[in-house]
């Protein structure tokens, strides 16, 4: 490669190509066996010229094979190809990939030998944004230099030593697109998109081009990568990566794309809060219950009206026969955005459709509500862009009758998204950053043949009678993670996972406007933890799965993290809430900062506060009344409130563990961590050293009910603010009515205070409060 432009006199060489100055001026021309270039004016433009002449010398002389128009980067033993002309999204993104120690093979074009699998990358240097220049130029040190192309690319000129012949072919095609503005998604090609973009990058097209075309995009699988800025980048090689070294299917990159979202592997989600419950003034009110019926058809969907839409009228169009036995129930999972008034009109066109809001978690979990909320016998749970074969629906019906006190969970076989193979379960193996993959049992292929157990089933379509239904685990959190655990939990509590062959469904996988909600590495392998340990099963392979998958640094990154939120004492509690104005406000971001200190900022969930101004012991009360109806439809055994001017102290990891261990030995209706003025004396409760027995409150800044308290408070406070300002005052406050409940206790010492509370602290610990505050 050239360091600097020399005036040179003509030549002929064959397969070389000269660059000719003319005379003294700065005027340049290349020549080559097969011609001349028009006159160039400048040294720079030389520079950018020069690529694209030689490329097109090298299409002039090829017979066979074919050229590919594109840039080229390898990632361990696997390349990447990035077909096209030079864009502004190659621009961005192959800089940033090389910054992340990426290696770069060419920047101009790549050859397929017809006759052999190889492939060799022109070895001309990249094009480099300006953003990225220092950061490249840095980690290459001394065997690189630049030269200005434009106003904000540079080219670099690497020494040879650099550019490493090889002959490995692409795992992996990729077509950046940007557009400002734009979100971060990853959209699978077909194999007939992928031929057609890869035909339009291909340089002089030779005999057959297009059949050879269609063999590349077979071999390889093809994903179209939009952004809208490059901070979107930032673990976008880790997800590159995943996908060449795994060698997916085109279903299964299909499948694998919809569930994901970029998101470092190793980061711990700030808070179940960023998912905050919604506005009550934007949400849609939930449909009055119906008549009962024989079955609910229930599906949980987050900004996904196309989905249930056709969900919804597939069911009424194809299986009309059961219109008038079923009801048909959404939970939105995300009431106050832009899908749900719609989501909610639907109960004035569809017979028998119920809309039922819940937006304080975002999870996969979400779905249990389908059955808690159920008006049915039995029930059947679906994604929100499911369709099942005509006739099921009736027969599901048949069977349940049939087996009234059948204590199954029930699947069907998936039908692949041609319509002719089946997926019949998941076979019990670990791969690829999951617990099972599809698997098919011949039995299935009679639709008239007799149910047969299954190890596992992907979780698209399950049913089971409503008083069988054994729960999903309330600290489940996000998305993924879920695959076996309820079909051993089913076997654990006397039942059997079944496919029924006549229950066919169809699965929508593709996202092509991407996926609406986060999904990471930390939620997904948190909930396999969860799970594993409330089955009582050996999480020890699936702790080397993710030491393999992942590598030893992240996946030991991320189960330390979880390992010490399992162990915390806080995992005692079903659900944890904490009550705040908004994400906004500057005493909730204080209490994150206090959350993450005791590492369970991913668990908490927050809850904004009723808007009642002036008054806040109505609005601690309409809040908890609220809380507590939400912990009695998701059938918690407790939940624990904070208010958001809790103060924690240092130790309260330590002295929580005790007087949870004490309160576990324990029937209790009320637990406070803290509230009680020193002044005020508190019997300790009989045998317990850490437990105490309150007998004044100075604030509920952070009390836990358990589920004998949530039925009689729920009742007992009126549901309307002007009744419970009356009945407050009747009451003489939330705090003097709580005082009443029997069976309460409190932590000793306290963990918990506020600031207007800290000088009635005992004296030994009013100096450390300070877990998580900034220390000036």
């Amino acid at each position: 490669m050239f360091r600097e432009i020399q005036p040179t006199e003509p030549a002929r060489n064959e397969k070389a190509v000269e660059i000719i100055r003319e005379g003294k001026t700065d005027s340049y021309r290349f020549l080559s066996e097969s011609g001349e270039s028009a006159p160039i004016e400048g040294a720079k433009p030389v520079l950018d010229k020069l690529p694209f002449f030689i490329q097109d010398e090298i299409a002039k002389s090829l017979e066979t094979g074919i050229l590919v128009t594109g840039a080229a980067l390898s990632a361990g033993e696997q390349v990447i190809l990035f077909p096209g002309q030079w864009s502004i999204g190659r621009s961005r993104l192959l800089p940033f990939l090389i910054s992340q120690k990426w290696r770069f093979l060419t920047d101009l074009c790549a050859y397929k030998d017809e006759d052999t699998t190889e492939w060799h990358y022109l070895k001309l240097p990249p094009a480099i944004d300006s953003e990225y220049l220092h950061q490249v130029t840095s980690l290459l040190g001394r065997r690189v230099e630049s030269c200005l192309r434009g106003q904000r690319l540079h080219r670099l000129i690497l020494e040879p030593a650099l550019l490493n012949d090889t002959a490995v072919a692409p795992a992996l095609m990729v077509y950046p697109d940007f557009h400002t503005g734009a979100g971060l998604t990853l959209d699978p090609l077909s194999t007939e998109q992928a031929v057609e973009e890869l035909t339009k990058c291909l340089s002089r097209p030779t005999e057959g081009f297009h059949d050879q075309a269609g063999t590349i995009a077979q071999q390889m699988p093809a994903i179209k990568l939009t952004f809208g800025s490059t901070s979107q980048f930032k673990e976008l090689g880790c997800a590159l990566s995943y996908i060449v070294n795994d060698h997916y299917s085109e279903s299964e990159l299909s499948a694998l794309l919809t569930a994901f979202q970029p998101r470092s592997v190793y980061q711990v989600p700030q808070s179940e809060a960023e998912h905050t419950t919604s506005d009550p003034a934007q949400v849609p009110e939930a449909t009055p219950l119906g008549a009962k019926k024989v079955l609910t058809i229930g599906m949980a969907t987050y900004d996904d009206y196309d989905g249930v839409y056709f969900t919804v009228q597939a069911i009424r169009m194809y299986h009309p026969e059961i219109t008038n036995k079923t009801e048909i129930l959404v939970i939105d999972n995300q009431p106050d955005g832009p899908a749900a008034r719609e989501l909610k009109n639907l109960d004035k066109i569809v017979a028998n459709y119920r809309y039922f809001p819940f937006g304080s978690r975002n999870s996969t979990a979400v779905r249990d509500l389908v059955f808690r909320q159920a008006n049915a016998d039995f029930v059947l749970c679906l994604d929100s862009h499911v369709m099942l074969m005509p006739g099921t629906l009736q027969r599901l019906i048949d069977y349940f009758e049939a087996n009234p006190d059948c204590n199954d969970l029930l699947q069907g076989p998936m039908v692949a998204e041609n319509l002719n193979s089946l997926h019949t379960h998941f076979e019990p193996v670990w791969t690829k950053g999951m617990y099972g993959f599809w698997g098919n049992d011949e039995r299935a292929e009679a639709p008239d043949g007799p149910p047969f157990e299954i190890p596992m089933q992907g979780l698209g379509l399950f049913a089971c009678r409503k008083d069988a239904w054994v729960g999903f685990n309330p600290r489940f959190r996000g998305f993924g993670g879920e695959e076996g655990y309820l079909h051993e939990k089913f076997r654990q509590r006397g039942g059997r996972a079944l496919c029924l062959p006549f229950l066919r469904w169809l699965h929508r996988f593709a996202r092509p406007g991407g996926v609406p909600y986060p999904i990471n590495w930390h939620d997904r392998m948190f909930n396999y933890m969860v799970g594993i340990r409330e089955l009582g099963l050996d999480p020890n392979p699936m702790r080397e799965h993710f030491r393999e998958h992942l590598g030893e640094d992240s996946s030991s990154e991320i189960l330390k993290v979880i390992d010490q939120e399992i162990h915390s004492p806080f995992y005692y509690f079903d659900a944890i809430y904490c009550l705040s104005r908004g994400l906004k406000n500057s005493s909730w971001r204080k209490m994150v900062r206090r959350f993450q200190a005791m590492g369970i900022a991913a668990s908490v969930r927050h809850f904004r506060m009723f808007a009642c101004e002036g008054n806040a012991h109505l609005r601690t009360a309409m809040s908890h009344r609220a809380i507590l109806q939400e912990a009695m439809q998701q059938g918690l055994e407790n939940v624990l409130i904070f208010a958001d001017d809790a103060l924690f102290l240092n130790e309260t990891m330590e002295r929580l563990s005790q007087s949870i261990n004490e309160l576990k030995q324990r029937e209790w209706n009320l637990f406070f961590l803290g509230g009680q003025p020193r002044n005020t004396p508190s019997p300790s409760a009989v045998g317990c050293s850490y437990l105490s027995k309150p007998t004044e409150l100075g604030s509920i800044h952070s009390v836990a009910y358990s589920k004998r308290a949530f039925e009689k408070i729920a009742s007992d406070l009126p549901d309307s603010q002007e009744a419970m300002t009356t009945w407050l005052s009747r009451q003489q406050g939330y705090e003097n009515y709580l005082m009443k409940i029997d069976g309460k206790f409190i932590a000793t010492p306290s963990v918990t205070t506020t600031a207007l509370l800290l000088d009635h602290e005992d004296e030994r610990y009013r100096s450390r409060f300070t877990l998580g505050e900034k220390i000036n």
